[in-house]
Parts: structure tokens; C-alpha cells; sequence
């Protein structure tokens, strides 16, 4: 994992600017004008991809491996394939998104998860 980056994500998780969202990299509520992102949602923001066309959940492919490679999250020696949807970015994005989705695990608690891998790395 790139620590530096994952830093960069653990204080924007705990940071309280992003409300959390879940199954979506970005939800944008129309009543509020204000966006809600996933975990990977906020790393993407982090970073400056346009994350804006990803709210009909098309293509999300090079988005994740954006993320993966920013994270430097394990990602296979396997080539690009932007129509692939099962490939190794989202593979490598998986624990997150189910910790996020399905285990419905709040910002800070990613976090944790993320500085205790962090942790690992570094013994």
C-alpha cells in the first residue's frame, strides 16, 4: 500500500467533509445539493478523478484501477481491460467495497482498518 496516499485517505475519512454513501462512488441528492461518497468515492476525490459520470454506475473500471494504483493496492500483472468488471482493480478495491457496502462499516472504522495495514507493512 502507498502509505503516503493512504494517509492522505485515512485523514479524509475521519476529516467529517465527506458524508458517506454506500454502493455508489457518488450520490448527489437533488433536495440538498450535496454529494455523499463511498470510501473509494473519496479517495477518488482525492485525487481529482471526475467521479460525476459514475453515478449511473457505467464504467466504473478505470476508476477503480485509478484508485487501486493510487492506493497502491495489490493489483495482478494483468492487463487493462476497461470492459472488464470483474478484473483485478476491482478485485483489488473488493475489501473495501464490501466493508463499505455490505459490513456497513462507518469512515473512521475503514480508517482503523487502513493505519492497522498500514501497521502490518511496517514491522
Amino acid at each position: 500500500m502507498n502509505r503516503e496516499n493512504a494517509l492522505k485517505w485515512v485523514e479524509a475519512l475521519r476529516s467529517g467533509e465527506f458524508q458517506q454513501a454506500r454502493h455508489k462512488l457518488l450520490v448527489h441528492n437533488y433536495d440538498t445539493n450535496e454529494d455523499s461518497n463511498c470510501c473509494l468515492g473519496v479517495a477518488a476525490r482525492l485525487m481529482n478523478v471526475d467521479i460525476s459520470r459514475t453515478v449511473s454506475e457505467t464504467n466504473l473500471a478505470p476508476v477503480y484501477r485509478q484508485v487501486a494504483v493510487w492506493l497502491g493496492l495489490e493489483i495482478a500483472d494483468e492487463p487493462f481491460d476497461p470492459t472488464d468488471h470483474d478484473g483485478a482493480a476491482f478485485r483489488a478495491c473488493q475489501e473495501y467495497t464490501r466493508m463499505n457496502d455490505v459490513d456497513r462499516k462507518s469512515f473512521a472504522e475503514i480508517a482503523d482498518y487502513v493505519e492497522a495495514e498500514l501497521a502490518k507493512g511496517a514491522a
